[in-house]
């Protein structure tokens, strides 16, 4: 991480992290210090999809950022949708045994954003 700008704030829990070219890293500590959501963005932090796309990290089935849909789809066909934010994004989401979920926010037809967390879908509000 010592690559990246640490972007955090005194307002916001989250611990923001950026760098050019990659999506964005946000970190939300649980209350005993634990992780308990880390989350890449390009969009929902507020970069476009196509300057990040290229340097995105990728799960072991090829899915990262500006992924399409059926790309998704088609590398975990156990995906579901878990929810939306209105018309803005919809969530789609794996199940782990273990309670944990690998969330995929879709926004325009791509993975804007790939989250771990112990929830189905990404919070609309980091820092709320």
């Amino acid at each position: 991480m010592t690559a990246f700008a640490d972007t955090s704030n005194d307002v916001c829990p989250v611990k923001m992290f950026a760098m050019d070219g990659v999506p964005g890293i946000w970190v939300r500590p649980a209350a005993d210090g634990a992780i308990e959501l880390i989350t890449l963005g390009a969009e929902t932090f507020g970069t476009p999809v196509a300057d990040v796309e290229a340097g995105s990290p990728k799960t072991e089935a090829g899915i990262g950022i500006g992924a399409t849909l059926q790309q998704l789809e088609a590398a975990y066909p156990e995906v579901s949708e878990t929810g939306t934010y209105g018309d803005l994004q919809t969530y789609y989401g794996i199940s782990s045994d273990t309670g944990r979920w690998i969330v995929f926010t879709i926004r325009d037809g791509v993975v804007d954003a790939i989250g771990v967390s112990s929830e189905p879908i990404l919070p609309s509000e980091y820092c709320g």
